[in-house]
């Protein structure tokens, strides 16, 4: 599901999604392992600062990988990101 629907659906529930910035694996599966926990799904945000860290493929390609070792529905998300380039190359690691 793509993350408008989603925002949509639990409006009409009262309902919020959290979006939680990852610097490191370690905050990436603590986060996935609350959501996977509670069943509820959530945003992963990126900083531009974390992905000079990280890098962008190690960043992305880790979310992926973790999503699916979490199996929990989520989404990434550049945070106040300044580069239209960053957000495109966000863009292309679908999930």
């Amino acid at each position: 599901m793509k993350l408008q629907e989603k925002l949509n659906q639990f409006q009409q529930q009262n309902r919020a999604i959290l979006a939680a910035n990852f610097y490191n694996f370690e905050t990436l599966a603590g986060v996935l392992k609350a959501a996977s926990d509670l069943n509820e799904p959530v945003i992963l945000q990126l900083s531009e600062s974390s992905i000079r860290y990280l890098g962008l493929k190690v960043a992305t390609a880790m979310a992926r990988a973790a999503i699916d070792q979490f199996k929990v529905e989520a989404w990434l998300h550049l945070d106040h990101g300044a580069s239209i380039e960053l957000a495109k190359g966000l863009f292309v690691s679908r999930f």
